[in-house]
């Protein structure tokens, strides 16, 4: 059973392990991630006034490349490992520290914080993740499993857009961020878990090997090599400059009409749900056609 599940899914059985465990990992964090924007996006839509909201994508701009910097230096101090065990732990307290907020300080204040941080937490733990993978497979490998290991995320949002408005009337938007909580927290014991067992052993060994002070052989004298290092990772770099412009500008205009047309706290949040969830569907079917 298990030898026709792998030739299915175009996976080798001394990947299979790896491939599991990180699979049911991004199940946890992509329903952690999908609770929380939704909690964010519902306050900030019903609190604020939507003029308020290119000043949240500003600030998410600063904050994120504040953290990319930061980010560069922890890569060089932790192995992928520890990294993605500290940043989730991290996006575990943050989020407690933000259920306080709303509950006993400034809502407001904490509300704004919330928006800025739920992108914080997709941005920072798809990095760590990724990066990851990204180092336990190779190019050729990759094009099998990153497909297999990243199709945890579509049904684990799915299952947290769907269960989000059914939960709001019994405990509440602001204990909603609870259950973000014990699933980033399920997340963080599971990988721990995982990574005790033996096929984690030469993985962890070779981290522990590499050094990871990579000589500069780029010529500091051109833009694109001092700024980007490579011409490929420019030219990824401005088509996702321009695709998140794309999305900033269809997000601002949906969060405006969707401000006029609800007023009710809980129906605003079932829509947004539904709509986000709409989005995985669609992403769902892109990805089984390509």
């Amino acid at each position: 059973m298990k030898e026709r599940l792998y030739k299915i899914l175009n996976i080798k059985h001394s990947e299979s392990i790896q491939v599991f465990d990180l699979l049911t990992v991004q199940f946890f964090i992509g329903l952690a991630n999908a609770l929380i924007s939704i909690i964010a996006f519902t306050l900030f839509v019903y609190n604020f006034p939507v003029d308020n909201l290119p000043l949240v994508y500003l600030v998410i701009a600063v904050v994120l490349i504040l953290f990319n910097f930061i980010y560069e230096k922890l890569e060089h101090h932790f192995s992928p490992l520890q990294l993605l065990k500290y940043i989730t732990g991290f996006g575990v307290i943050l989020m407690i520290v933000l259920w306080i907020g709303l509950t006993y300080g400034n809502k407001d204040n904490f509300i704004f914080m919330l928006l800025v941080c739920s992108v914080l937490i997709y941005m920072i733990t798809g990095y760590a993740f990724w990066g990851l993978v990204s180092l336990l497979f190779n190019v050729r490998e990759s094009r099998r499993i990153f497909s297999i290991v990243g199709s945890g995320d579509i049904p684990a949002k799915l299952i947290g857009y769907i269960a989000a408005p059914l939960l709001i009337p019994f405990v509440g938007l602001n204990n909603l961020i609870w259950l973000a909580v014990l699933s980033m927290g399920i997340s963080l014991l599971l990988f721990s878990r995982y990574i005790k067992k033996k096929n984690w052993e030469t993985i962890k060994q070779k981290f522990h090997k590499e050094d990871h002070h990579v000589e500069d052989v780029f010529n500091k004298k051109d833009f694109v090599s001092f700024f980007f290092k490579n011409r490929l990772i420019f030219a990824i770099s401005l088509l996702s400059l321009i695709s998140y412009n794309v999305f900033v500008l269809i997000d601002f205009t949906f969060i405006s009409q969707v401000k006029l047309r609800f007023e009710n706290i809980t129906d605003l949040a079932a829509y947004i749900a539904l709509f986000f969830a709409f989005g995985r569907v669609i992403a769902l079917t892109f990805k089984l056609i390509f």
